[in-house]
């Protein structure tokens, strides 16, 4: 996977890293809304949120210190 810009921001994105982990039904409606309100972001939608959830089977695409950074991104924005 080709790690660009576009899913640089959803993986940074504190609310994208909740819908990702906890997906509550209004995270999702939200997310529904905002695909179809923005089709173009479906993709890389999708694969931030493949990502996020792969982080483990990325360690080509990041290095060790990259992947541990955004576990603990991840942490954070779930204990908020």
């Amino acid at each position: 996977m080709t790690i660009n810009d576009d899913i640089l921001r959803y993986i940074k994105d504190a609310d994208f890293i909740r819908f990702v982990f906890e997906g509550t039904p209004s995270q999702l409606n939200y997310w529904r809304g905002y695909i179809a309100r923005r089709p173009e972001e479906k993709d890389a939608v999708l694969r931030s949120k493949y990502l996020l959830l792969h982080l483990d089977e990325m360690e080509c695409q990041f290095g060790d210190a990259e992947i541990d950074g955004l576990k603990k991104r991840i942490q954070t924005s779930l204990s908020d």
